[in-house]
C-alpha cells in the first residue's frame, strides 16, 4: 500500500519479513567492516526507525500509524565553534548516556543544531559525515529521530540567515542529500532557521529560496520531510506594528503565518514560541531589553508614541552642582494628540560635551480647580536589584542600564551618545545611582538631541491622562564639562494596548494564527523551539522561584499538545551560561521534569 499525499512512493512491508532483513543487514554490515561514503547505513543492530511522511495534516509512518514529533534541541556549539570537530573536541556533542537520557524522557526526536560553515565546501564532507555518522548512529541506537537544522551561519560575523553574506544554501543540503537520502534515523530537514526578513530580502525571496532548496532535494529522489520556517518575528510585526500596512507591504507577502508549498506535499510548517520573551530570556546577556527579567504571566503596556510636548524649562550647565530642576505646569489634556489616552516623561540634552545626571525624578500632580494640594509620584531611576545583563563576562556584574527607562537619540546619525545607570553618584549620596549620560566623545549633527524616556523600555513606566489634573516634571540634575548644552524635560503621548501573556493570551495566539491556518491549508505544523531560561542557573541568589518556568514550560505543552502541533524543546544543554539547558551541570530538576514526556 502507497501512503497518500507523499512526493515518492513508500511500500509497507510485513513486519516479519521486514525484521529478517535488518537482522540479515546488520550481518552483512558487520562482516564486511565498512561504511560506503556515499549512503550511510546504520552499522550495528539496534532499533531502527520507520520512515515518517506527511499525510494531509498529520505525519504517519511506514505501516500508517499517526506519529507526533515531541524532542528536545541539540545546539552542538553552533554559535562558538567553527568547525563540527572542534564542537566535538570541546564536548559540545552528546554521548550514548545523553541519547539514554532523552529516551527516558519520553522524547522521539532530536532537532540537531548545524552550523553552515561544518560543511560550506567539499573539502569538510568526510570529516563532517563521519562525526555526523556517529551522532545519528547514537540517537538510532535509542529509537530517536533526527532532524538536521541548518541553524546557525558562521561565528564571525555569524547570525541567523538574512539573505546577506553570500551563503549557497541550495549546495549545504545537496551535500547533505547526496549522503543521507535513504537514512531513515533522519526524520526531515529542517532547511533553514529562523530567516529575518526585510525591505532587502523579503518574504517572497525566501520563499524562492524554499523553492529552490526543496527542488534541489527532491530532484536527488531524496523523499525526507522538509521542514520550513516562518520569518522569525512575523508574528509580532503583523499583530504589534505600529504600521502594519508598511510592514505587510514592503517585507510580507500577506498576514499568514506560511506561504503554502503547492509543488511539493511533504513538507511540515514550522513556528518558535518564546511569549513573552521578557520573561523566557531573562538570562540573555547581549541585549540590554532583557536585563531584568520578568514574571510569568507577564503584564506589558504596549505603548505606542503618538506625539509630545518639548517646550519646558530650560537650564543649563551646573558646574558640577546639584541643581533642582521644575517644569511647567502642563494640561495634558488640551496638549495631547487626540487618541492619546496616556503619557510618559522624557529627560532631554542635546549638543552637550561632558556628563549630565538626573535623580530624584518625580511626576508632580494638582488638581486644575485646587492647586493647594500637591501629590507627588516617584519615578526610580533603575530597578535592576537583580541584574541579569553579564559585563565582560562576569555573571556578578550589575547591569549598568536602568530596566525603567529607554533611551532615544534624534536623529540617530549622531554618534556616541553614552546611557548608563551610576551606582556611584546619587544626590543624597546614598548608594541609590542616578541616571548618567557622558557625552564627552559624542557627535552631533545640527539640531539633534538625546533623550531618556519613561516609556517603551523593558518596564515602560505610563501613565493615565485625567482631565481634571495638570502635571509638572521635576527632577535633581547635575553637569560638568558642559559648553552649550540645554537640560530640559518633556511630555510624549501614547496608546496602550495592555497584554497579559498568560495561558488564556498564549492559547488564543497560536490557535488563531498558526493552528487556523494549519487547519484551513491540511498543513502539518511543528513548534521547532519553545523553551524558558532559569536565571537560577546563572546568578547566585536570583529570586525568582523555578516554579514560574515549570508553569509557563507545561501552559506551552498543554497548548501544543492539544493544538495536535509537534514540538522540540530549546534545549537540552547550552554549555553556557543562558540558562536554558535542562541537562546543563547547574540545570534545575523541575523544568526537566516539566518537559519530561511519561
Amino acid at each position: 500500500m502507497t501512503l497518500d499525499k507523499t512526493p515518492f512512493p513508500f511500500q509497507v512491508v510485513n513486519k516479519t519479513v521486514l525484521i529478517s532483513l535488518i537482522v540479515a543487514l546488520f550481518y552483512i554490515l558487520t562482516g564486511c567492516g565498512q561504511v560506503s561514503k556515499a549512503s550511510y547505513t546504520p552499522t550495528t543492530s539496534a532499533i531502527y526507525p520507520s520512515t515518517l511522511v506527511v499525510n494531509q495534516s498529520n505525519i504517519k509512518t511506514e505501516d500508517n500509524q499517526l506519529f507526533m514529533i515531541q524532542g528536545i534541541a541539540l545546539p552542538n556549539g553552533v554559535y562558538t565553534k567553527t568547525t563540527i570537530q572542534s564542537a566535538k573536541d570541546s564536548g559540545y556533542l552528546l554521548g550514548l548516556n545523553d541519547y539514554i537520557n532523552i529516551k527516558e524522557m519520553g522524547l522521539n526526536t532530536v532537532r540537531f543544531y548545524l552550523q553552515y560553515n561544518w560543511l560550506d565546501n567539499d573539502s569538510e564532507i568526510d570529516s563532517f559525515t563521519s562525526i555526523l555518522d556517529e551522532q545519528i548512529e547514537l540517537a538510532r541506537s535509542q529509537g530517536l529521530y533526527i532532524i538536521l537544522s541548518l541553524h546557525y551561519f558562521g561565528v564571525s560575523p555569524g547570525g541567523f540567515y538574512n539573505g546577506s553574506g553570500g551563503y549557497d544554501c541550495v549546495s549545504f543540503w545537496q551535500r547533505i542529500v547526496t549522503r543521507y537520502k535513504d537514512n531513515k534515523i533522519i526524520s526531515g530537514y529542517d532547511i533553514l532557521n529562523e530567516p529575518k526578513v526585510s525591505d532587502t530580502f523579503t518574504e517572497q525571496q525566501l520563499y524562492l529560496l524554499y523553492d529552490s532548496i526543496i527542488n534541489a532535494i527532491r530532484s536527488s529522489n531524496d523523499a525526507h520531510i522538509i521542514f520550513v520556517s516562518d520569518p522569525v518575528n512575523k508574528f509580532d510585526d503583523v499583530e504589534y506594528s505600529n504600521d502594519k500596512s508598511q510592514a505587510l507591504q514592503s517585507y510580507y507577502l500577506n498576514s499568514d503565518a506560511f506561504q503554502l508549498i503547492n509543488s511539493d506535499n511533504n513538507i511540515v510548517y514550522e513556528y518558535h514560541w518564546y511569549k513573552p520573551s521578557e520573561f523566557t530570556h531573562q538570562c540573555f546577556p547581549y541585549n540590554d531589553y532583557f536585563e531584568l527579567g520578568a514574571t510569568y504571566p507577564y503584564l506589558k503596556n504596549n505603548e505606542q508614541y503618538q506625539g509630545g510636548w518639548y517646550s519646558d524649562s530650560q537650564i543649563g550647565n551646573t558646574n558640577d552642582l546639584w541643581v533642582k530642576y521644575s517644569g511647567q505646569w502642563v494640561d495634558a489634556s488640551s496638549l495631547k494628540s487626540a487618541s492619546a489616552t496616556h503619557f510618559g516623561i522624557c529627560l532631554l540634552f542635546g549638543g552637550s560635551d561632558g556628563q549630565i545626571w538626573f535623580d530624584n525624578i518625580t511626576i508632580n500632580y494638582r488638581l486644575k480647580s485646587d492647586h493647594s494640594v500637591v501629590n507627588q509620584l516617584s519615578l526610580k531611576n533603575h530597578n535592576i536589584k537583580w541584574p541579569t545583563r553579564y559585563l565582560n563576562g562576569n555573571i556578578n556584574t550589575p547591569s549598568d542600564m536602568p530596566a525603567n527607562w529607554s533611551t532615544s537619540v534624534h536623529p540617530s546619525n549622531s554618534s556616541d551618545v553614552v546611557f548608563r545607570y551610576d551606582p556611584q553618584v546619587s544626590y543624597l549620596a546614598d548608594n541609590s545611582g542616578s541616571l548618567n549620560s557622558d557625552t564627552q566623545t559624542t557627535s552631533w549633527v545640527a539640531g539633534s538631541y538625546a533623550a531618556w524616556k519613561s516609556a517603551e523600555g523593558r518596564n515602560g513606566q505610563v501613565f493615565e491622562i485625567d482631565s481634571n489634573y495638570e502635571y509638572q516634571i521635576v527632577f535633581m540634575t547635575k553637569s560638568t564639562g558642559l559648553s552649550s548644552s540645554k537640560i530640559s524635560a518633556g511630555f510624549e503621548w501614547y496608546t496602550v494596548n495592555p497584554v497579559d501573556y498568560n495561558a488564556a493570551y498564549i492559547q488564543n495566539a497560536i490557535q488563531s494564527y498558526y493552528q487556523q491556518w494549519g487547519q484551513q491549508k491540511l498543513a502539518p505544523i511543528y513548534c521547532g523551539e519553545f523553551g524558558v531560561a532559569n536565571p537560577g542557573q546563572s546568578i547566585s541568589g536570583y529570586p525568582n522561584s523555578p516554579g514560574e518556568q515549570v508553569q509557563w514550560i507545561n501552559n506551552i505543552k498543554t497548548i501544543l499538545n492539544n493544538a495536535g502541533h509537534h514540538w522540540t524543546y530549546h534545549d537540552y544543554k547550552d554549555f553556557s551560561t543562558l540558562g536554558f539547558g535542562l541537562f546543563d551541570s547547574d540545570a534545575n530538576i523541575m523544568l526537566r521534569q516539566a518537559v519530561q514526556n511519561n
